[in-house]
């Protein structure tokens, strides 16, 4: 998970003026709807709000449930993924995760806000952990954000990230500390699925390197 922004300068103009004749979630149709799924999806960098896989559907979760009465509120609004993840189709076997997961729970964690991603680490198998308590319990319970399949599903980018960039031969030439540093701009743009996992990978990498150097 990283920090998740929505200025409301970038607001859909559709959205803003459905807002002035209602506030009924509903009335969210067509190509308003459309916008505003584009318009959420592109701030996200692509990326669901919650386990940051790639957006291949865009959904439109609220924050704070519409249970509690918002309903039109950008700033409320996020997009996720489907918040299923199939273990087999057919039979219809799946992990709910996500908003699916969620459903009308009020959570503590919030994707906007920077304090609550700071408290954000991962462990060595990929686990996502925060030294909240609270958060931690959003994390394991009401998202469902460290199920195996997820889990590896993070280690898998990152070592694909890692054979091309780190270890591979196209780009040998370059030196490994200047390779790292765009790795890390390039997470920071949303570049790769799972960006927070792999920043967070090649920056203790990178940390590494600086601290062995001084010594």
């Amino acid at each position: 998970m990283k920090l998740i922004r929505i200025p409301n300068e970038r607001e859909p103009v559709c959205l803003i003026e459905l807002r002035k004749v209602t506030n009924d979630y509903s009335h969210l149709q067509g190509d308003c709807m459309l916008e505003t799924k584009s318009t959420l999806s592109t701030l996200q960098m692509d990326s669901c709000a919650y386990c940051e896989r790639k957006l291949n559907s865009v959904f439109i979760e609220h924050y704070i449930p519409r249970s509690a009465g918002t309903g039109l509120e950008f700033d409320n609004l996020l997009a996720v993924c489907s918040g299923n993840y199939y273990i087999d189709k057919l039979k219809g076997d799946k992990i709910d995760h996500c908003d699916t997961k969620k459903g009308n729970t009020r959570l503590s964690l919030d994707p906007r806000n920077q304090c609550h991603i700071d408290t954000l680490t991962y462990t060595e198998d990929a686990t996502l952990i925060s030294t909240h308590l609270q958060f931690q319990h959003d994390i394991d319970v009401n998202l469902n954000l460290n199920f195996y399949e997820l889990k590896r599903e993070r280690q898998d980018a990152f070592n694909e990230v890692d054979l091309e960039y780190i270890v591979g031969e196209a780009y040998r030439n370059f030196p490994l500390k200047e390779r790292l540093q765009r790795l890390i701009i390039m997470a920071e743009r949303g570049e790769f699925e799972f960006s927070a996992y792999i920043k967070f990978r090649v920056v203790a990498r990178l940390s590494y390197i600086i601290d062995s150097e001084k010594q």
